[in-house]
């Protein structure tokens, strides 16, 4: 049987919510509301396979299955072929789990859906206005006697001459030798030109598109920086719109999709970095490289953003682009008199943790960790991502030292980030067989950990450890897998013995019908499990301990009658 908990994730409850804001019709969204309000949901589960299981009696009984990682395949006895009212149901009530508002959620998005109609409303006055206007003028131009407007030509008549020019046709002059300062005042012009572009639209990959056609023919070194350039410019204006729309309640129909849009920009950086040829780089090439870093620091560096990582953007171009030496020290330098002086906390924060990157690239794993050791918070996605290349890399002996020193740091941090930890020191175990010290660590990490840790303990046979473990999380037999037990049985069944008890007194201690069945069931295997070791005689002293310990127990003295454990 699958394990459950009562949480999600904090990652996993704003991914459920995106979901749901962006898949969900309103209309089901608000019947939905209405179940929920009416406490129909019940016997809710969140399972260990990112799913939410549920039954909503309304007086017909469904049973919904959420799926948090991919909301779209969620199932519902009621058999809707889109997400159904009894899903938003259990989606609300799983949202008040979690402290959280469901009125606010639907008032917010009752306020977007009629701030959306009446923007379609007032488009289409607009609409139906300039039709009207363009009509009157027609039979205005027709009645107008034609020696008068030969004479006085109208501006609503066309005129002799040449057609007014669009701004967003006149192009901005750019060459391929100039400067990076001229990149952005073309990247600026261009985007002021129309305000139809796709640009305003948000739409990143146009935007690229549209500013790149300048540069087609250009050396493809430059022409690779030029785009670079590009999608930093197109990642600002990304946040630009973002500050523009994110004080309506509108923002949140928008803000998965510009997420998206920022995060593959980001990754589409990251690739032209890796096609650049730095063997071939030329001395043009190296000063539009000085000027990028000069970029950098004046548009990115100790500024707040909502959808760039800058964590990510920075260890991209300081790993894979901006490798020559002289720039490299005059980023560490730059970093080092930034330290100096009084900052704000979190451009502190970040400022160490650049300065610690710069180390950690120089090898420097030491003074990496001296550095960051007195951060209260650590940008733990951010050295994953660094211990990630050395697993690449095969650098054992560096991965281990920040492994051991990344420990009570990551203790406390979201499971995601615990698996990609978990995950590492599997790899090193492998590799560097440090079996003792790989078990030390599960332990530490638990509850965290429990699945891997109980995973490992099977599979190398370590069943008195695994037994010892599930006594630890206090998990019920009935919750583990028949197979595990089997397994665990066939060893040795007096591992399994100590389980049993403490799960029983578990159970009893609840003192209600369904933990006195529970507990009944359980003793009906502990009782094959003295036979099986042929001590009955232990069997008959802990059942006749159990009866006369629980006698005023009138319902549990039931249930054992019932399933014939005493007579």
């Amino acid at each position: 049987m699958s394990q459950t908990r009562l949480k999600l994730t904090t990652s996993e409850l704003m991914d459920l919510v995106v979901q749901v804001r962006a898949s969900f019709v309103y209309e089901k969204l608000k019947l939905g509301f209405e179940v929920f309000k009416q406490q129909a949901v019940n016997d809710i589960q969140i399972t260990e396979g990112s799913e939410i299981v549920a039954r909503v009696k309304m007086p017909e009984v469904y049973d919904v299955q959420l799926d948090i990682d991919f909301l779209s395949i969620s199932t519902c006895l009621c058999e809707s072929r889109e997400l159904c009212e009894h899903m938003a149901a259990v989606f609300f009530t799983v949202y008040q789990l979690h402290n959280l508002s469901p009125e606010a959620f639907m008032d917010q998005a009752t306020t977007a859906i009629e701030e959306i109609q009446a923007a379609e409303e007032l488009q289409a006055a607009k609409a139906k206005k300039a039709q009207e206007k363009r009509a009157l003028e027609r039979v205005q131009q027709e009645q107008f006697p034609r020696i008068f407007q030969d004479r006085f030509p109208s501006s609503r008549q066309p005129m002799a001459i040449a057609p007014p020019v669009r701004k967003s046709s006149l192009k901005f002059s750019l060459q391929e030798t100039d400067q990076v300062d001229a990149w952005h005042r073309y990247f600026q012009n261009s985007y002021e030109q129309d305000k139809n572009s796709p640009t305003h639209s948000g739409d990143v990959d146009e935007l690229v598109q549209m500013l790149c056609s300048a540069a087609v023919s250009w050396e493809p070194t430059v022409r690779e920086l030029f785009e670079i350039h590009a999608r930093l410019f197109a990642l600002l204006k990304l946040e630009e719109r973002y500050h523009a729309i994110h004080q309506s309640h509108m923002y949140f129909l928008y803000e998965s999709h510009m997420e998206e849009m920022a995060y593959t920009c980001l990754n589409d950086i990251a690739e032209v970095i890796t096609d650049i040829n730095l063997e071939k780089m030329t001395d043009t090439h190296r000063n539009i490289l000085e000027a990028t870093v000069q970029y950098l620091e004046q548009e990115f560096y100790n500024k707040s953003f909502n959808f760039i990582d800058m964590y990510v953007l920075y260890a991209m171009f300081w790993t894979n682009l901006l490798v020559i030496e002289p720039l490299v020290q005059r980023e560490k330098n730059r970093l080092d008199l930034a330290l100096q002086k009084p900052q704000q906390e979190q451009h502190r924060h970040y400022n160490i943790h650049a300065r610690a990157f710069h180390d950690w690239l120089a090898g420097q794993d030491a003074a990496a960790t001296e550095r960051l050791q007195g951060l209260e918070m650590l940008h733990i996605p951010h050295i994953l991502n660094q211990l990630g290349s050395l697993y690449d890399n095969n650098a054992w002996s560096r991965l281990h030292y920040w492994l051991k020193w990344l420990l009570p740091y990551i203790q406390s941090h979201d499971f995601e980030e615990v698996e990609a930890y978990i995950f590492l020191w599997r790899q090193i175990n492998k590799a560097k067989h440090l079996e003792d010290e790989f078990l030390e660590t599960m332990a530490a990490l638990l509850p965290h950990s429990e699945s891997f840790y109980g995973e490992h303990l099977l599979s190398k046979g370590h069943y008195q450890r695994w037994v010892d473990l599930q006594m630890a999380v206090n998990q019920l037999p009935i919750y583990l897998e028949t197979y595990n037990l089997k397994k665990v049985e066939n060893a040795n069944p007096a591992y399994l013995l100590p389980l049993y008890h403490q799960a029983i007194e578990a159970c009893i201690s609840q003192k209600n019908r369904d933990g006195y069945e529970t507990a009944v069931d359980m003793l009906k295997t502990l009782k094959k499990l003295y036979k099986r070791l042929n001590h009955t005689h232990k069997w008959d002293v802990y059942i006749s301990y159990t009866v006369k310990k629980y006698s005023r127990l009138r319902s549990f003295q039931e249930e054992l009658r019932r399933g014939k454990i005493v007579t």
